[in-house]
């Protein structure tokens, strides 16, 4: 599955489907107000949806260190259509923490086990359980509370976080942007569910730096907006 590439001249006839994925993606970055707000936009006049998007792009614009025009040129362009995570970013740490409270809470142990339901094709077993194991020892080694993770067999009753790789991108029931990770804090009752794109070229290195921001998610860590930072929404794939 193919991100949803956004085209200039879709945007400059002020396609519907364009302007809804320029809104989607930066949501995402949170250079956009909440969900409920977004929907209210979407339904409001010209006028005031280019003037919420010209202020949202012009936010992108300068957490992506490009020209701040507040217009979608095509500088714009080929940044926001680079493949990112898909947790909003407008969450705050305070509602992160929370949900992640209700979670520990739930499981009642400060060691989070994980597992993996489906591998990729693209690196061997070994490669992939060593890269999760180092992308979890980071964070084991910086988290102020004391937290340790452990892989566990697969299980429908086991694993706090279950690991998978798919063909779609997690797409569907799970958001509209093309993302090559994502994690979903379902409710308190639910493990967390981490999915991989597989048709993303996957390497170790990248994989390493794909892993330790989502688990940055799953400890209670908003997005960055220092580009150089593991929580900056945004990635590169190396050829």
């Amino acid at each position: 599955m193919l991100p949803p590439t956004i085209k200039l001249e879709e945007v400059a006839l002020e396609a519907g489907p364009a302007i809804k994925d320029i809104i989607t993606h930066l949501a995402c970055y949170g250079c956009l107000p909440l969900d409920s707000e977004i929907e209210k936009l979407e339904a409001s006049g010209p006028l005031r949806q280019y003037t919420i998007l010209s202020m949202g792009l012009a936010k992108f614009q300068e957490y992506a260190e490009i020209p701040k025009t507040g217009i979608f040129d095509i500088e714009t362009a080929n940044h926001i259509n680079k493949p990112h995570c898909h947790n909003r970013g407008d969450m705050s740490r305070n509602v992160l923490n929370s949900a992640l409270m209700k979670w520990y809470s739930k499981a009642k142990r400060k060691k989070i086990t994980y597992c993996f339901n489906e591998y990729s094709h693209q690196l061997t077993v070994h490669e992939i359980r060593d890269t999760f194991e180092k992308a979890f020892k980071v964070w084991e080694d910086r988290s102020i509370a004391p937290v340790t993770f452990m892989e566990v067999a697969p299980h429908p009753r086991k694993g706090n976080i279950r690991i998978r790789w798919t063909d779609s991108g997690g797409g569907g029931e799970y958001g509209p942007v093309f993302v090559a990770y994502q994690s979903n804090f379902l409710n308190a009752s639910t493990p967390i569910q981490m999915y991989f794109d597989e048709d993303t070229k996957w390497t170790v290195d990248n994989l390493r730096r794909a892993v330790v921001h989502q688990v940055g998610h799953i400890l209670g860590l908003p997005h960055s907006r220092d580009k150089s930072d593991v929580m900056w929404p945004g990635y590169t794939i190396e050829e």
